[in-house]
């Protein structure tokens, strides 16, 4: 019977490079096929998942305390590509005009998906019905409506607010000072340019 190659793979401690190892004789040809081509293609695949990512400077507090002016972050353009902004997702986006100028990027916080219906309570943000448990690193920010100052209610948009498909409520971690969803109305995916790293 005839010696047939077996493989495994191997990786450097800095993980720089794959070997495929041969265990057993034969095809020296294999070998040097795959030791020089997977590591190409991993060096491909890397330059194309860090073609999609930038540096960008936040220009106001409206994400304090998460991300504070002045503060870079990195977008991932192609993070949508292929999927949508889930909630609590920070995402950049154009703002939507007349309210924002609409050349502008915004950071905020993604709390509502299209179809839902959201009312913003004294005891937190109630989606369809339910009360949203908040992510630890959020869980302080919410404000809700009547603590914000009088020419802030008088400005909301009407709860509860149903989102229009293909639209996403966003706010900004700093609630008190925050122009988001809450004065504007849900915004649309097309506007919706990225997600931020980390956040």
């Amino acid at each position: 019977m005839e010696d047939v190659p077996n493989y495994c793979v191997q990786a450097t401690p800095a993980c720089s490079r794959v070997l495929f190892v041969r265990q057993g004789a034969g095809a020296p040809d294999a070998e040097r096929w795959m030791n020089t081509r997977v590591p190409i293609v991993l060096a491909i695949l890397g330059v194309v998942a860090s073609l999609g990512c930038r540096k960008s400077t936040q220009v106001s507090g409206g994400m304090a305390p998460t991300i504070t002016n002045g503060e870079s972050v990195t977008i991932n353009y192609l993070a949508y590509a292929g999927s949508s902004p889930r909630r609590w997702d920070v995402v950049a986006l154009l703002g939507p005009a007349p309210m924002l100028p609409s050349n502008s990027m915004f950071l905020k916080r993604v709390i509502a998906l299209p179809g839902e219906s959201i009312f913003l309570s004294s005891n937190g943000i109630v989606v369809d019905g339910a009360v949203l448990s908040m992510p630890a690193a959020v869980s302080n920010a919410y404000c809700p409506p009547e603590r914000l100052p009088a020419l802030g209610k008088a400005a909301l948009v009407s709860f509860p607010y149903a989102v229009p498909p293909k639209h996403y409520f966003v706010v900004g971690d700093n609630w008190s000072n925050s122009l988001d969803s809450r004065y504007y109305g849900a915004v649309a995916r097309t506007n919706i340019l990225g997600k931020v790293m980390g956040e």
